[in-house]
């Protein structure tokens, strides 16, 4: 597993699994929000182009959603930059467009056959699931707070 640390690296992903693909010479699963896709979306082009076998998850719930949720926090829930009232790009035809095999689903069971058909068949595929609204996020920094102090908190024990 390779991440950016969670500290807001929006368009980190899908080169990180590019580079990860390469590097590993494995199947490479890569998840993904709306947001950071946009940000680098153009790389899909590279999966596609040297057919790696890369799996992109977008998780579309058609907001920026961790912004939003820290806007609702501290501002007042003034998100006009952030929710678009259900608008979203539709990855499903964007990957298409690449000639990426694509599809969009919304429950588990579909998911989770995705997950086990890329994994017996690895190739370049973009799954597109569908979260209306889903924007909190756990754990998660809040403002103010150090790094070791995220919520919701866990209990320490002393050493």
């Amino acid at each position: 597993m390779h991440h950016s640390g969670g500290l807001g690296t929006m368009g980190f992903a899908i080169p990180a699994a590019i580079g990860a693909n390469n590097a590993g010479k494995k199947p490479t699963i890569v998840i993904t929000g709306d947001g950071g896709a946009q940000l680098n979306i153009q790389e899909l082009d590279i999966i596609a182009r040297d057919k790696l076998p890369v799996l992109i998850i977008v998780l579309n719930n058609c907001s920026l959603g961790m912004v939003r949720g820290f806007q609702e926090m501290y501002f007042e829930g003034r998100n006009s930059s952030t929710y678009w009232n259900g608008y979203s790009s539709q990855f499903k035809a964007i990957g298409e467009a690449y000639g990426i095999e694509s599809t969009v689903l919304s429950n588990h069971d579909d998911f989770a056959t995705e997950i086990m058909n890329f994994l017996n068949f690895p190739y370049p595929k973009l799954v597109e699931l569908m979260m209306p609204d889903a924007r909190e996020c756990r754990p998660r920094l809040e403002f103010g707070r150090s790094i070791d102090e995220q919520l919701p908190e866990i209990k320490r024990t002393s050493r």
